[in-house]
């Protein structure tokens, strides 16, 4: 996929310099443009400064993760980029794991969303 085909699933897209624009992030409730687009490479690279992953992003408007290249990937690129994914999905899991321990050590109650976040890290973790 080209960047021009990319950006018109972004609501609010302001180009800011060559190959790099601003858009509302579809992933969560966006009011103001915290998603940034960059065109890298071969690449599209995307960047919410709210938190939602690249996965969130481009699932949140139909798309897949393979759409961010501009060129297909082949089976050696995929599998690479799946285990780099799974490495850093749980070194963040882990991370929200201690988090979670510290805060009970520090007598904190976690809400029902922080919860049912734990859990899903938990099970990705020990999967």
């Amino acid at each position: 996929m080209i960047t021009d085909d990319f950006i018109t699933y972004f609501g609010k897209v302001k180009q800011i310099g060559d190959g790099r624009f601003t858009a509302l992030c579809p992933a969560h409730d966006d009011k103001n443009p915290s998603l940034a687009i960059t065109e890298v490479d071969d690449r599209i690279l995307v960047k919410c400064w709210s938190g939602c992953t690249a996965h969130e992003i481009v699932e949140s408007v139909g798309l897949k993760i393979g759409d961010l290249f501009l060129q297909p990937l082949n089976d050696d690129l995929k599998q690479a980029y799946r285990t780099q994914y799974s490495e850093n999905q749980k070194t963040k899991d882990k991370t929200y794991l201690a988090l979670c321990n510290g805060a009970r050590k520090h007598g904190e109650k976690l809400t029902s969303k922080e919860l049912e976040k734990e859990r899903e890290c938990y099970l990705r973790v020990n999967q």
